[in-house]
Order: C-alpha cells, then sequence, then structure tokens
C-alpha cells in the first residue's frame, strides 16, 4: 500500500471518532451567560443608639449592589440617599434636605457600596426654630429619593 492510502483511511477515522464524541454537544444550542440582575440595598447605621434629647447621632447610610450587574439610578435633582426619622406612632419628626434642582446619577457596579455620612439632632423642626424631642424611641431609616428602595429601621431610644 501507498503511504498515502495508509493516511486518508486514518485521518478519516480519526475524524469520524472526534465527530462521535462532540455530536450530542454540536447539536444543542449555545445558552449564553446571564449576569446575575442587579440588587440593590439600603441599610443604616446609627451611633449612638441611645442619647440625651437634643443630642446629635451620626448616621451612616449605605446603597450597595449584591447583583451581578452594573446599575444606573436616575434622579430628578441631587438628593439621592436620604434618611427619615419617626416616632413610635410613624409620624416623622426629621426635617427636609436642601436639594439642588438639576438631574443626577448613582451607578453602582457589582458588589459595589456607596456610603454617606450624616448628623441628626435629635429635635423636632418648627418654623421658629426646633424643639428637643420627647422622651421614648425613634425609627431611623435610608432610602434612595424616587426609587422606593427603604433601609430596614433603626431604632434611637431619647431619654
Amino acid at each position: 500500500m501507498s503511504p498515502r492510502l495508509i493516511r486518508k483511511p486514518a485521518a478519516a477515522l480519526l475524524l469520524s471518532l472526534a465527530l462521535a464524541g462532540c455530536s450530542n454537544s454540536m447539536n444543542e444550542p449555545v445558552q449564553p451567560v446571564q449576569p446575575e440582575p442587579a440588587v440593590v440595598l439600603t441599610t443604616v447605621e446609627a451611633a449612638p443608639t441611645v442619647v440625651a434629647a437634643g443630642s446629635t447621632v451620626q448616621l451612616t447610610l449605605s446603597v450597595s449592589n449584591r447583583g451581578g450587574s452594573p446599575v444606573t439610578l436616575h434622579f430628578a435633582d441631587t438628593c439621592q440617599l436620604l434618611y427619615i426619622v419617626r416616632d413610635d406612632g410613624g409620624v416623622r419628626v426629621s426635617g427636609d434636605f436642601p436639594c439642588g434642582a438639576f438631574p443626577t446619577d448613582l451607578t453602582l457596579q457589582p458588589n459595589e457600596t456607596v456610603q454617606k455620612t450624616f448628623e441628626w439632632r435629635t429635635v423636632r423642626p418648627q418654623a421658629s426654630g426646633s424643639i428637643p424631642l420627647s422622651s421614648g424611641e425613634y425609627w431611623v431609616q435610608s432610602f434612595l429619593s424616587e426609587h422606593g428602595y427603604e433601609s430596614e429601621p433603626v431604632s434611637v431610644r431619647v431619654e
């Protein structure tokens, strides 16, 4: 036999064996890998959690993307990550925030966290100034304006 005849059958045999081993996977459609969707979470921490009326509590607000895809949040103004304080009856006792009147965006990459700190004085804003809060339990929440994301409330006790 000539070397040419031996090579062609050997090549054909190797090719058929290679294709036989791959025939199932070649017929199945390839599924694209989908990144995990963005999962936005907000949290708030307060320190100290027991204070005298009129004193200051440091609040650390966080927003995190716990998903596998970036997320961009659009805001109508400069207010993005804010907080609200309510008394035990659910009545708001915290003041308003001054916000710039131009649109802003917040982009969070996967597993990225952005934090902001605020100082909350335990007083009730009034038109003529402010008065110290009454003794009791107050609930602080962080939230993303315009997007509906809210943290679990954190308790601050005023004595």
